[in-house]
């Protein structure tokens, strides 16, 4: 059986970032299989990642670029969906079509519920656009792919077991960077966070634990590798006001071969988010460098499926700074790995996209 799926693509803009990767990945395994077509729609210009372009199209509804994405997504979509001949639409992105899709199947990922237990760390508008359609994306979705159990969990919290029965845990996979130089493109030793700067991601929490820790390793520097996000002035501010400018980089948004080389030259990966609902950056360091990630129910999870991982609570940055000192004095600090090699199967793209296809191929969707 052959399928055409629409899909939400208004976020494939040529950055490359969780969501995006997500995307990405999951698509190209599944169109190796040859039983999936995709139409990739969007109301802007959008970037086609794909080389196979017999199975992946574009569709562009350029008439109607004049409207912001969330509005053209919610509201023109599905009817546009109905003109398209798809026979399911997949919204990879934690919204559906809310009008106009008559009985398309309707699935839809959701990654975390961050609007709902760390509203302050979002964008006002962005926390509109939740509060506006979230409950009702979830209500309309003939499938739910949660990317955690610790994501479909809150699900079950927040809107029922009504939600949860609807709702598959299908894991995300590790990606294969390309082979790091062995020049090191920041020199010396240095700490490494990878994500965008905003307050949900914790940065703070490793500013001041570097801080801590600076004053027995003076030469340390600390790397954050991500876009510039947003509600992080105080953080900036804060950063110039101790003195440590000269010590704290921010690289802005990075390539994969610029990502592999800070991974791989790193003394120790930090992750302190406060909240995550999977953690792409902690696969893509497995092998690389020692992990000193935050105490929270996602990483715990994922845990059950690595080894080598050091926890510590970011939001007490000294007991932090204790657990990363303890690190960086032993010689041959333990380099996180899958704990077995089921796990490396079930952390992987492959796995990730025949699980897609097995649900939307499932038979109770048409």
């Amino acid at each position: 059986m052959n399928m055409t799926i629409g899909v939400d693509a208004r976020h494939l803009n040529g950055a490359m970032h969780g969501t995006v990767r997500y995307t990405i990945k999951t698509m190209q395994h599944m169109v190796q299989s040859r039983r999936c077509r995709f139409v990739l729609l969007s109301n802007k210009p959008i970037v086609n990642p794909f080389e196979n372009k017999d199975a992946v199209s574009i569709h562009i509804d350029s008439a109607f670029s004049w409207m912001p994405g969330a509005v053209w997504l919610a509201f023109r979509a599905g009817h546009l969906l109905c003109t398209l001949n798809v026979d399911a639409f997949w919204g990879p992105l934690h919204a559906l079509p809310l009008c106009g899709m008559s009985d398309i199947p309707r699935i839809v990922t959701i990654h975390d519920l961050a609007h709902l237990y760390y509203p302050e760390s979002m964008t006002w508008k962005n926390r509109i656009i939740h509060m506006v359609y979230f409950s009702r994306t979830v209500a309309k979705a003939t499938r739910i792919i949660a990317v955690s159990q610790t994501t479909r969990n809150a699900l079950k919290k927040e809107f029922g077991p009504k939600v949860a029965a609807k709702t598959s845990v299908i894991y995300e996979g590790k990606s294969d960077l390309p082979p790091s130089s062995r020049s090191p493109l920041i020199k010396g030793d240095y700490l490494l966070c990878i994500g965008s700067v905003e307050p949900r991601k914790n940065i703070a929490g490793a500013v001041e634990a570097f801080r801590l820790l600076i004053q027995d390793y003076p030469r340390l520097r600390l790397v954050v590798a991500g876009g510039h996000g947003w509600k992080q002035a105080s953080l900036y501010k804060s950063i110039e006001k101790r003195g440590l400018s000269e010590k704290v980089q921010f690289t802005g948004r990075c390539s994969d071969a610029e990502l592999s080389n800070y991974i791989a030259h790193a003394k120790i990966f930090l992750f302190p988010s406060l909240y995550e609902g999977f953690g792409l950056p902690l696969l893509e360091t497995l092998g690389q460098c020692p992990a000193v990630i935050s105490d929270i129910p996602i990483f715990r999870e994922l845990g059950q499926h690595l080894s080598g991982l050091q926890f510590a609570d970011f939001q007490q940055p000294s007991l932090a700074a204790a657990v990363i000192r303890r690190v960086l004095k032993e010689t041959f600090a333990q380099k996180p790995e899958f704990a077995s090699s089921s796990a490396a199967r079930l952390l992987s793209w492959g796995t990730c996209a025949s699980r897609h296809e097995d649900l939307f191929m499932q038979p109770r969707l048409h």
